[in-house]
């Protein structure tokens, strides 16, 4: 059996064509799983980054925010064994940080305010028997009271003060709590040199209290 050169030349052709469409096949499925996984990749990537810009949104949410400083005013008055008229009102001042922020919280001579509110013929109300107070507390070992100027409050911190204000008559007394506070960095929080200083914040709770002469219920 001859097989004459054009046939060869055919078979040669078609031997060509089905490799040429094997490779092609081959080279297109390799294709498509490298475009599949750089697709994927990218997902991946772009779900990373997205994860990182909220996380950075949420802890640069999280910095501008300030402390919640809640104040709780209670008076009580106190009257001496004998029944004779009110002795001092006792005042207890509950300081809570509410936020999630942790703070300090300033105080001075005037963080208490107690004055006996007096009416005027015209109408007018003025104060009487004005008395400012500050903070104070015992070191242990030591029986002379120091000055408290300051405290500092971590996130849900709840502290109490205690002040007994002396009074002279029944009558309404007007009370009035003041401090300063301001946020303080975490532990371990990087703060930027060039970052502002964070700006005081006045804290003022007020109340009215009606000594009767009569001893309050605990």
């Amino acid at each position: 059996m001859t097989v004459s050169l054009q046939e060869v030349s055919d078979i040669i052709k078609v031997v060509g064509l089905v490799a040429g469409g094997l490779w092609t096949a081959w080279t297109f499925h390799k294709l498509q799983k490298v475009r599949a996984a750089e697709v994927e990749n990218n997902r991946m990537l772009a779900e990373i980054q997205k994860s990182r810009l909220e996380q950075q949104e949420m802890r640069t949410r999280l910095l501008r925010q300030q402390p919640q400083f809640a104040i709780e005013l209670k008076v009580v008055e106190t009257v001496r064994l004998t029944g004779t008229p009110k002795d001092c009102l006792g005042v207890t001042v509950t300081l809570k940080n509410e936020g999630d922020q942790n703070m300090w919280v300033q105080f001075d001579d005037s963080t208490l305010i107690v004055g006996r509110i007096v009416f005027e013929k015209n109408g007018k109300q003025t104060i009487k028997e004005l008395h400012r107070f500050e903070p104070w507390y015992f070191i242990h070992g030591s029986d002379t009271p120091h000055p408290l100027s300051e405290r500092g409050f971590r996130v849900g911190a709840r502290r109490q003060l205690a002040f007994a204000v002396p009074i002279t008559e029944p009558g309404a007394y007007f009370v009035q709590f003041y401090a300063v506070y301001a946020k303080v960095p975490f532990e371990g929080e990087k703060v930027s040199r060039k970052a502002p200083a964070e700006e005081p914040i006045a804290a003022i709770e007020q109340t009215i209290h009606f000594a009767t002469g009569t001893p309050s219920e605990s």
